[in-house]
């Protein structure tokens, strides 16, 4: 099955990108379907003999711009994904997705490396990304295989390395039925103090607090879907002023702020 995807970059990705006026909307990159930067040829042929690349199951769900970079993740959400977080690259007139950090960083069944990435967030003050790893693969396969816990991976983009990596516990994030979904930052002073992560599955956010490198988890029925079978809390985003977190549910209209996640969070006061 081919997948038409085309990528639409608004304002200020516009205007960093080609300098169009505020207001116009470009088209950047258009996929027929996906294709990856592959070393050489007999690696491909490998990868689609073994079944670890299988083209319509490989789908662009988050995408980030720092630096006038392009980067996307294709969660491993079924069996067949070379590589679940990538550098957008230009080789002649095609637009392929080039393993971020590295191909070796994306090895199944290696804890150390990226398992299944859906999210991530860039911090353009520090240029480290916050790439979220669930740990969980084929989660819409008949049964999803529980290969790692799930993690945080703080990778400086400017020189290339890990920062720090934290690995949530079972009793905050559970390895077996996680969902870690999306992801954003909170700043104190310029810098990031929080980091706050939906779950969609388990209807949570959960909240790591980036100086003692500690997380917990907050709950509210709002964060559950509005009709019984549908999806919960997905939507994430912080106020301007960094004062309130905004959430919402797939399976719902509601939009909802907090403004006491961080008091939520082992206590302690926002």
């Amino acid at each position: 099955m081919n997948t038409l995807l085309t990528l639409w970059f608004l304002l200020s990705s516009a205007v960093c990108l080609h300098g169009l006026t505020v207001g116009d909307v470009t088209e950047v990159y258009r996929w027929v379907s996906v294709d990856y930067d592959w070393p050489n040829a007999t690696t491909k042929t490998d990868y689609i003999t073994n079944n670890l690349f299988i083209l319509e199951n490989n789908i662009i769900a988050g995408i980030k711009v720092y630096r006038d970079e392009v980067y996307v993740t294709v969660p491993r959400w079924r069996r067949g994904i070379p590589s679940s977080l990538n550098r957008v690259v230009t080789r002649g007139d095609k637009h392929l997705l080039q393993p971020y950090p590295s191909w070796a960083m994306h090895r199944l069944g290696d804890c150390s490396v990226l398992q299944y990435v859906q999210s991530m967030e860039i911090d353009p003050n520090t240029g480290y990304m916050y790439i979220l790893d669930n740990g969980r693969i084929n989660i819409f396969e008949n049964s999803s295989t529980n290969v790692c816990p799930p993690k945080l991976l703080i990778w400086n983009m400017q020189k290339n390395a890990e920062v720090h990596r934290y690995v949530f516990p079972a009793d905050v994030a559970d390895p077996t039925s996680c969902f870690l979904n999306d992801i954003v930052l909170d700043y104190v002073d310029g810098h990031v103090a929080f980091a706050y992560i939906t779950d969609v599955l388990e209807a949570k956010l959960y909240v790591y607090d980036y100086n003692k490198d500690e997380s917990y988890v907050f709950k509210d029925p709002s964060m559950q879907p509005e009709s019984p079978g549908g999806y919960a809390v997905d939507g994430i985003a912080m106020s301007p002023t960094f004062d309130f977190v905004y959430f919402c549910p797939i399976t719902g209209r509601g939009l909802y702020q907090c403004c006491r996640c961080r008091a939520a969070a082992g206590g302690r006061g926002g």
